[in-house]
């Protein structure tokens, strides 16, 4: 019975958890060849800044580095400014329309 008089008493089913972190998010680390798989997928011709046949060619020996600097930059909780950035171009749609923002389509 002295174990029942010690026991701490409970009041909600978190409370032995550590406190939650709201503004955080979890990810698991990635790997080469899910960096690889990724790369391998990305269709040629497509627009980017470095070719993406000359990207897909050197694969083999940026994604390792990709790789490590990816989870370091998690782990920190660095999400850098660069990948935070999309590029817009408005492209018209097929009917004419007098609304201009109903006549565009964001891509």
């Amino acid at each position: 019975k002295q174990w029942y008089q010690r026991r701490v008493a409970i009041t909600a089913g978190t409370d032995f958890m550590p406190k939650r972190h709201m503004n955080s998010i979890f990810t698991s680390d990635c790997s080469t060849d899910e960096i690889y798989t990724i790369i391998k997928e990305l269709q040629n011709g497509k627009a980017s800044d470095i070719p993406i046949n000359i990207i897909k060619k050197v694969s083999p020996i940026i994604c390792p580095i990709l790789e490590l600097n990816f989870n370091y930059l998690m782990k920190q909780g660095i999400f850098p400014d660069k990948l935070k950035i999309g590029k817009i171009s408005p492209i018209y749609k097929k009917e004419k329309s007098t609304d201009c923002d109903s006549a565009l389509i964001p891509l």
